[in-house]
């Protein structure tokens, strides 16, 4: 009896551990996110109907609210996506569309890798915009993703909009009004023009001109993906034309976007050159793992066509 009294006063004191544990670990996460510098939100002349809940997957990639009809679904905001907007066969059926065409998906082998369909949305609210007969596809989630998704959304719809993601702080701004430069800190802000290629099916894309390392580059963001790379714009791999793999390895490098500076420990080297039409090689892909890393506010001014970072 004794011993049994004994393992129970043990198993609870594990537990009242645990739980304490959680709580600390729950508080923590709190006070992080509710102390984040939110100084942007009137430098950047958000009104408070402006601002949005911004929720993370579980890669840390971003999630934005769409409405069809009366149903919301959350979508992950991807600015490497070429379309306006892709829906997964998680919503087949669940939202207003109409089928225009369907299309096999094949594997590299050949084989029958999923179907995916051209269709039209009747109606899509994002945040207050309403659009109507969006044309796009919808595919079998399987096919790009190893956990369920219910889409992805480009920046196509975001055209006439500047938009603000703050990881930390689990916030997005959203507005339709063109931003006021001359009143914008040069000392807490810097501003750097969007490029964009005119390779085909990339015209969407974001790209910056930076350094990398001391030397000038071109970066790439894609909020999509939860972890950053280098390319080696010096690697003799060509996609398709080389028999062995790519080296691959981790550094250090050092980025400089204007007078930010940001040192990046273990960035993944994909060793595979970008080909592009710009004047610097795209050695860089910055993507949502390193701005909460490095407390990042990230502003996509479409009107405009500039980024705008801002790092406390």
């Amino acid at each position: 009896m004794k011993k049994f009294i004994g393992k129970w006063k043990w198993f609870l004191t594990i537990g009242v551990i645990a739980g304490l544990l959680t709580l600390g670990f729950a508080t923590a996460r709190i006070i992080y996110i509710k102390s984040a510098d939110t100084s942007w939100i009137k430098d950047l002349e958000y009104d408070e109907d402006e601002l949005f809940t911004l929720k993370l997957d579980r890669a840390g990639c971003p999630l934005i609210p769409l409405g069809f009809g009366k149903e919301i679904y959350f979508f992950n905001l991807d600015t490497g996506c070429a379309s306006d907007i892709v829906v997964t066969n998680m919503l087949e059926n669940k939202i207003d569309y109409t089928i225009l065409e369907r299309t096999e998906q094949l594997n590299r082998d050949g084989s029958h890798r999923g179907w995916s369909y051209g269709i039209n949305i009747n109606e899509l609210i994002l945040f207050d915009s309403v659009h109507n007969n969006l044309k796009c596809s919808m595919i079998d989630w399987k096919m790009s993703s190893s956990y369920k998704f219910n889409g992805i959304i480009g920046t196509g719809l975001f055209k006439n909009s500047v938009v603000t993601i703050y990881y930390r702080a689990h916030l997005i701004g959203v507005s339709e009004k063109a931003l006021d430069y001359s009143g914008l800190s040069k000392e807490r802000y810097v501003v750097v023009p969007m490029l964009h290629t005119q390779t085909e099916g990339q015209g969407n894309l974001i790209f910056f001109e930076c350094k990398l390392n001391g030397e000038n580059s071109i970066a790439y963001i894609d909020t999509g993906k939860n972890v950053s790379y280098i390319h080696n714009p010096k690697s003799e791999y060509m996609i398709g034309g080389s028999t062995d793999k790519p080296n691959t390895t981790c550094v250090d490098t050092i980025i400089d976007i204007g007078n930010i500076s940001l040192t990046l420990p273990d960035v993944y080297e994909a060793n595979i050159p970008q080909y592009s039409d710009f004047v610097y090689p795209v050695a860089l892909e910055l993507n949502s793992d390193r701005y909460l890393e490095n407390d990042i506010v990230i502003t996509f001014d479409f009107i405009n066509d500039n980024l705008i970072f801002y790092k406390r």
